[in-house]
């Protein structure tokens, strides 16, 4: 239409080298491929390069990549993301729903972990809601079980470690034992017992101690939202939750790196001093 701006390119993106990533093994697969100029602009994607230990390539067609710290499911989210801008996971093999959310919230999870380690804040921005959507599905055993025993293959990407997972696992804990009813309680009590995690045995005792002494809300009294408000609700505060966490892990690295400046700025001028106290002539 006239007026409009045109943004289509005068060469295809998807034309000269690509770009072999090479993530950790699952389904018994490793490897994505993805025009270079796609990736080129992410630093933290294209920081470990792959040798060419043969010396055969001269000039190559294609630049390989070791993100093997990175789940291959979690790779595929990553560069149908850089070609798109949209979140996609692959399907699950299996048709039990309860896993396949399991699954899915665990994707959801390490896709997060992952988009904040490699600096990719429009992917952090929609695993964010993801997990936020996903967690209305599942009980907060689950989610407890999930983030627990996510698969370790780096620090980054377990994701109790993760400032922002934190948050929405104590705004989950805190909102359930905040609201539970008796029959809610004695119900996620009975899922706990067994051999348990800490992050299990700690919701146990707070639910031990809202029972006795906490005024308990009854089934079916006080006004209710109906269950497409609540869910989006929650949802919405959910979001908040693992925003306000990055907001207040931000603030925490900001002050740190403040303290740092001062204290090499101090140091600096300390030792200028101490050079220039030791140039001048000693006293008779």
């Amino acid at each position: 239409m006239a007026g409009e701006e045109d943004t289509r390119p005068v060469k295809s993106p998807y034309g000269g080298r690509q770009a072999v990533l090479h993530f950790y093994e699952e389904r018994e697969q490793s490897e994505l491929r993805v025009p270079f100029n796609v990736l080129e602009p992410h630093k933290e994607l294209t920081r470990k390069r792959k040798r060419d230990e043969a010396g055969t390539s001269d000039g190559p067609s294609c630049e390989e990549f070791d993100l093997t710290d990175t789940p291959f499911s979690v790779g595929h989210v990553i560069v149908h993301f850089l070609l798109t801008g949209t979140y996609q996971t692959l399907r699950f093999w299996r048709l039990d729903l309860e896993w396949g959310r399991a699954q899915e919230f665990r994707t959801a999870i390490c896709v997060y972990a992952a988009a904040v380690e490699k600096k990719l804040p429009g992917l952090r921005d929609l695993a964010r809601l993801q997990i936020a959507k996903l967690g209305e599905q599942i009980d907060l055993e689950l989610i407890i079980t999930v983030i627990d025993f996510g698969r370790p293959v780096s620090n980054s990407l377990f994701g109790t470690l993760n400032p922002g997972i934190n948050g929405y696992l104590r705004f989950k804990v805190q909102s359930f034992v905040k609201n539970v009813t008796e029959a809610e309680a004695k119900d996620m009590l009975a899922k706990l017992k067994g051999p348990k995690t800490l992050s299990k045995t700690l919701l146990e005792s707070l639910i031990l101690m809202r029972i006795p002494t906490g005024p308990k809300p009854e089934e079916g009294t006080g006004p209710k939202m109906d269950d497409a408000s609540a869910a989006k609700n929650n949802v919405q505060l959910a979001e908040m939750a693992i925003l306000q966490a990055e907001d207040a892990h931000q603030k925490d690295v900001e002050e740190s790196n403040r303290r740092f400046r001062r204290f090499a700025e101090t140091g600096k001028t300390r030792k200028g001093m101490e050079g220039g106290h030791q140039g001048q002539p000693r006293a008779a």
